[in-house]
């Protein structure tokens, strides 16, 4: 167990799975979501509100997306959405743990901060299979299931922003240890 976290805690390894994860999102922010919003105008997707949603919202989206939108939101879209909550919650929940681990925090913290992304990525499952549900006809549109998926959804918002947030705070506290480190050995230097 010890040899898969070392390696999963390189800098490189993590540079790596960061840079997989996020061609995965660039996709599909930059080819999926436009497609769909093809069909959806200035509606937009599920996926991508951050406040959530109700049951009159996700009708009318399933209505504009027509057949041929349902197809490409199901059979492309969640597909490739399948992996990126994946790929987010073992990228970041990494990064995090990897600069709190730099900064000498307890395995206890480690553990708490590295959860958020870990959570985000869960919620945002749980969001995906609920859409897949209501395409594929196998969940009911009720208003109390689309209560539900747009739990999920602010849920993945809010875990995502506290995510970023712990990453930012992480990466500023290294970088101004690092610099103070920097400042005090110039100092010493200078003094002998």
């Amino acid at each position: 167990m010890k040899t898969i976290t070392s390696f999963f805690l390189k800098g490189k390894t993590i540079l790596v799975l960061f840079l997989l994860t996020n061609t995965i999102y660039l996709y599909m922010v930059l080819h999926t979501i436009p497609t769909l919003t093809q069909y959806t105008g200035d509606k937009g997707i599920p996926d991508m509100k951050p406040t959530g949603y109700d049951l009159t919202y996700l009708q009318d989206i399933f209505s504009l997306l027509g057949e041929a939108g349902s197809d490409y939101y199901l059979n492309v879209q969640l597909q490739i959405d399948l992996f990126y909550p994946i790929f987010f919650a073992i990228t970041y929940g990494l990064m995090i743990h990897y600069l709190a681990k730099k900064l000498s925090f307890s395995k206890y913290i480690l553990g708490s901060l590295a959860f958020w992304p870990v959570l985000a990525g869960a919620f945002d499952l749980m969001e995906n299979f609920m859409l897949n549900g209501f395409l594929e006809k196998s969940i009911e549109l009720t208003s109390f299931n689309a209560n539900i998926c747009s739990f999920f959804s602010q849920a993945k918002s809010l875990c995502t922003t506290l995510s970023f947030c712990i990453l930012l705070v992480l990466a500023c506290w290294l970088a101004y240890r690092s610099i103070k480190r920097a400042y005090s050995q110039k100092t010493i230097d200078v003094k002998s």
